[in-house]
């Protein structure tokens, strides 16, 4: 992960989940920013209370999440794939505001 986008965009938001949160630890320890970063069990604790779902990586761990879980944590139905992990429709159908990088 080193000089990974990932880091600035976790630094910029406030959540980040396993496997990266140990990477994202060190790399953030004694940064201001690393104060604004909750490091979370798993996918599923990144959603609780947020306004929307960022997804940065392909990790098999954001491929298999169960939307309707997602959908109850998160403030806002949201997701933003920054990956095109998922296809839109099925998002969409089960609720979501869904945005994929270069899908209209």
């Amino acid at each position: 992960m080193r000089d990974a986008p990932s880091i600035d965009i976790i630094q910029a938001c406030s959540n980040a989940a396993p496997p990266c949160a140990p990477s994202i630890r060190r790399r953030c320890d004694g940064e201001a920013a690393a104060a604004d970063v909750r490091l979370c069990e798993d996918a599923y604790d990144v959603c609780e209370g947020a306004d929307a779902l960022v997804i940065i990586t392909e990790w098999n761990l954001f491929r298999m999440l169960d939307l309707a879980r997602v959908k109850s944590l998160l403030r806002t139905p949201v997701i933003v794939d920054l990956r095109n992990v998922y296809k839109p429709e099925p998002v969409r159908a089960a609720g979501f505001t869904y945005v994929g990088v270069g899908r209209g």
